[in-house]
């Protein structure tokens, strides 16, 4: 499982990014919005989730499942949501009606 965090340290790293402004940026959001995440942590947005999976080319059902599984409140919601992701990551390659 990825956190917010480490999506958004994944997307830096890709496109070999100088600064959270620069993310911001290529993401479409606000500085401090990337900030935001960076201080305290609750999940992306499943808007800015598909973002991230997009530039990361990653399935975005498995990114959903992780911004979720960080989100959910209670031990059955993100056990759900840590099953959906291990299903998602069985096949981590994005479906092609998702692709560019």
């Amino acid at each position: 499982m990825f956190s917010s965090v480490d999506l958004l340290n994944l997307t830096i790293d890709k496109f070999c990014l100088p600064s959270d402004y620069a993310l911001a940026k290529l993401l479409g959001v606000t500085p401090g919005l990337i900030s935001k995440h960076r201080s305290k942590p609750f999940g992306l947005s499943d808007d800015l989730a598909l973002k991230v999976a997009d530039k990361l080319e990653y399935d975005p059902a498995f990114v959903i499942a992780c911004v979720n599984y960080e989100r959910a409140k209670s031990a059955v919601q993100k056990e759900v949501y840590f099953r959906l992701a291990a299903l998602a990551k069985l096949n981590p390659e994005r479906p092609a009606r998702l692709r560019k």
